[in-house]
């Protein structure tokens, strides 16, 4: 996540079936407000563009970069 000038790493593992628009649309987080779907905060879509796929301990991990629109307090955020 980007806010400013300061950047926040957000790693993420998924089971193979998550690794869908629908299914990270559909994963749960916590909020203010108890659980809810990444899909009320966040539009979930597939666009094509550059991407970088790395390797940590012998597994893949992808960098997913996102922003909070608005004044939101991104310790909130994360």
């Amino acid at each position: 996540m980007i806010d400013g000038y300061r950047r926040y790493d957000v790693v993420m593992r998924l089971a193979d079936q998550q690794r869908t628009t629908s299914g990270l649309g559909a994963l749960l987080i916590e909020s203010p407000k108890g659980w809810i779907p990444v899909s009320e905060v966040a539009d979930v879509r597939e666009t094509s563009g550059p991407n970088q796929i790395l390797r940590e301990n012998g597994r893949r991990r992808v960098v997913v970069f996102a922003n909070a629109d608005g004044g939101a307090d991104m310790a909130r955020v994360i």
